[in-house]
């Protein structure tokens, strides 16, 4: 019955396309969902076809056809699963009720703007394969973050999970979980990027395997020319170093601002990172030597040379790839 009522209201309010955002875990895309969020007023979707959710076994998805994989590039080839993107990205509603709870229907505010918003902002995450497929298959605008790979592995290493009122380790990336599940590569994977075999023959480390798949979901969202052509790409560091740009992104997906962003606004921790600074204060997330060494040496065999030993990214390094927007 809640189900029910929560796909109702949801499907009243249809009036435009839904915009999305694109990222590695721990990208960035929450923070920056929640920061165009407040600014235009929209309702958000967060993750309706997490991989990893369904296979941590919530009961978020009817079945595993519905989740985003990481051999998302081939749906083309499953009729099921591809069909339930496109009605999620034309702006319907969210499979069962626990993925419309992060739409924030708890507060009467929250369940007036499901009814008043003109915008809905979809967050994906394992999403960087499917790239050319939305792009061909769907009218969309959307943005695809950018993160340096090393930033993307600290934060997940360093990030506590909330479970029967404690905080722990997050299941995703204990050292168990990520021997079991990373690095995470496709077939396609191996033939596009030829020194990936290079790699995988590596000793690698926790952080290296998960270095791995952040540098393949890196390649993957930059390999795609369609991608490029139809979605705005955003280096997160430039955000968090010149927040004005957050207009220039606004300005970019098509949205319109409602409220002002005050540089309070922007500053704000995202819902999953303030969970993360209660247990780690700001500035804890680090790799050692090591691993910082193990993450270059991997980007290095990867060709991944747009990043200067400060981290910072360096557009130069694109050796010759088009943006129709970029924000750098």
């Amino acid at each position: 019955m809640k189900n029910f009522l929560i796909k109702t209201i949801w499907n009243i309010n249809t009036g435009s396309l839904p915009v999305f955002v694109s990222g590695s875990p721990r990208s960035g895309t929450t923070w920056i969902m929640e920061v165009l969020e407040r600014a235009t007023a929209s309702r958000i979707h967060w993750e309706p076809l997490n991989w990893y959710l369904y296979q941590q076994g919530h009961s978020r998805f009817a079945g595993e056809q519905y989740a985003l994989r990481p051999d998302a590039e081939l749906l083309a080839e499953d009729e099921a699963y591809s069909r339930e993107l496109k009605r999620v990205l034309s702006g319907g509603s969210p499979i069962v009720a626990s993925s419309a709870k992060i739409a924030k229907l708890s507060t009467l505010d929250n369940m007036a703007r499901i009814f008043t918003a003109n915008n809905t902002i979809i967050k994906f995450v394992f999403a960087q394969r499917a790239l050319s497929w939305i792009a061909e298959n769907s009218e969309n605008n959307g943005c695809v973050i950018l993160r340096h790979p090393a930033a993307i592995v600290a934060s997940q290493l360093h990030h506590p999970y909330k479970r029967n009122g404690e905080i722990t380790p997050h299941p995703e990336w204990t050292k168990e979980v990520i021997e079991k599940t990373h690095p995470i590569y496709t077939e396609m994977d191996l033939k596009r990027f030829p020194t990936l075999k290079n790699v995988l023959a590596m000793e690698l480390s926790s952080a290296g395997r998960l270095a791995v798949t952040a540098c393949l979901d890196l390649l993957n969202a930059l390999h795609s020319e369609t991608a490029r052509d139809n979605y705005t790409y955003v280096v997160y560091e430039s955000l968090i170093k010149q927040p004005g740009k957050f207009e220039q992104l606004i300005e970019s997906l098509g949205l319109q601002i409602k409220h002002n962003l005050s540089l309070a606004d922007i500053e704000e921790r995202s819902r999953t990172t303030s969970l993360q600074s209660k247990k780690s204060p700001k500035g804890t997330q680090r790799l050692s030597e090591v691993e910082r060494v193990e993450i270059t040496s991997i980007m290095k065999n990867l060709g991944i040379d747009y990043y200067n030993h400060e981290m910072e990214f360096v557009e130069a390094g694109l050796k010759g790839m088009n943006f129709s927007k970029l924000i750098s």
